[in-house]
């Protein structure tokens, strides 16, 4: 059987390309003195539904009659750009189908290459435990992922701010095109740290009986601009006052709001026996498993001072893969018979910031739950389900989260077009 990576340039030595190239000898089509042969295909296997196939996508012979060329029938077959799909390839004298050879069989294959960036020995030897079972993930939707190198990042930091594409930590800058890859736009930089963070604002609203208050947060505090807004008032209803010149980073996870020098609210306190409402707005290292940006995947091997559990670094791996492949969609053009665009296919499992997390995401086995809006932004995020596995698409780790795609992410990964142009478009070829 020949395996084709329909995605990459064409390549007929390597079978690279959408487009494979048959020959045959007369003989083995017929002992007679062929003059011409009649060529098809038959699918043979689990094939993407034509309905989301273009006339133009969807597998075709060049040509179905072809002439006897020194004793050879050739003709190319052009493959679409999904995986998984199979075909038999059969030729015969013409009009004689009964009489048929199947040529070959071809499976359609996606390839793609990537680099590890480690950031020290524990990263190395984490990812190395969670290599084998991300690539059999991505096998399963027929996207091979070939390894081209391994090696250390050039900076070395407990924490990182996921920033900018994170470049200095894996270019040279002293090298011509330190962007430079081999097989670009098909190459992954797969980037491992100890543990990243994003900047996010945290509101807390305490009311106290004390001057001065302390706070604990639920994060660590950014070292610098850590404040974004800070105001207090007597309760229930004085008016407001800013206070960010009272406030002070006591720590890594605490911060406190001094207000001795306020006269009005010593005197409320004392005095009108009132409490004091703050409300006081900071930037906390909201930590994160893992990250994606074009072809830049990012896993952090940290969760805290303990390492992440393999099994929560395979879902983050596969869970970033997706998204590079451009899930999860919330609709595919759909076909008609004749390949003409007819509709959309909408993906009921499809969610996005709204509801939760960052992108696109899944929500089998979650439901919908009231929440701040200040959680998200609808008022509304998915939650698991009890005693239910959710999709490794799902926006957050947990204890049931899986590690491979569902039912319906599964087909659209292999749906998904991973081409020259698509991946382009995507900013494959910007890292």
């Amino acid at each position: 059987m020949i395996k084709q990576y329909v995605n990459l340039p064409q390549d007929p030595a390597e079978h690279h390309g959408a487009d494979l190239p048959l020959e045959v000898e007369a003989s083995n089509v017929s002992a007679d003195n062929v003059r011409y042969a009649e060529w098809w295909i038959e699918p043979n296997g689990d094939n993407t539904p034509e309905r989301y196939l273009s006339r133009r996508q969807r597998a075709h012979l060049q040509q179905r009659i072809t002439r006897n060329r020194r004793d050879h029938f050739a003709n190319t077959l052009s493959l679409p750009h999904v995986g998984g799909d199979r075909y038999d390839i059969k030729c015969s004298k013409r009009n004689d189908r009964n009489s048929a050879v199947t040529i070959d069989t071809v499976e359609t294959w996606r390839k793609l290459f990537f680099s590890i960036y480690a950031m020290d020995d524990r990263c190395a030897t984490h990812i190395n435990r969670v290599k084998a079972p991300v690539l059999s993930a991505m096998r399963d939707v027929f996207v091979e992922l070939v390894e081209h190198q391994s090696v250390r990042t050039q900076v070395q930091e407990n924490y990182t701010e996921f920033r900018n594409g994170l470049r200095h930590y894996y270019q040279d800058p002293n090298a011509a095109d330190p962007s430079a890859l081999p097989n670009r736009p098909f190459h992954l930089r797969v980037l491992v740290l100890l543990r990243l963070f994003q900047p996010m604002p945290t509101r807390y609203n305490p009311t106290t009986s004390h001057i001065v208050h302390y706070q604990n947060t639920v994060n660590e505090l950014m070292e610098h601009n850590w404040l974004v807004s800070a105001r207090a008032r007597l309760a229930p209803n004085g008016p407001w006052r800013d206070v960010t010149a009272q406030c002070r980073r006591m720590g890594a996870r605490q911060f406190s709001a001094d207000l001795t020098d306020q006269r009005e609210f010593w005197d409320g306190l004392h005095n009108d026996s009132r409490n004091i409402e703050l409300d006081i707005t900071v930037r906390e290292k909201f930590n994160a498993a893992g990250g994606s940006i074009g072809n830049l995947v990012i896993l952090a091997i940290m969760d805290g001072d303990q390492e992440t559990a393999t099994q929560f670094s395979i879902a983050t791996m596969v869970h970033e893969l997706g998204h590079a492949c451009n899930q999860v969609i919330d609709r595919e053009r759909t076909y008609n018979g004749r390949g003409s665009p007819n509709g959309w296919d909408v993906n009921s499992q499809w969610y996005n910031n709204v509801n939760g997390g960052v992108g696109d995401h899944c929500n089998l086995n979650a439901s919908l739950q009231a929440v701040a809006v200040s959680v998200a932004s609808s008022g509304q995020i998915y939650r698991p389900n009890p005693g239910q596995n959710t999709c490794v698409m799902y926006h957050q780790m947990h204890p049931r989260i899986g590690q491979d795609y569902c039912n319906q992410c599964k087909p659209r990964v292999k749906r998904a077009d991973l081409g020259q142009s698509a991946l382009v478009s995507r900013n494959w070829n910007r890292f």
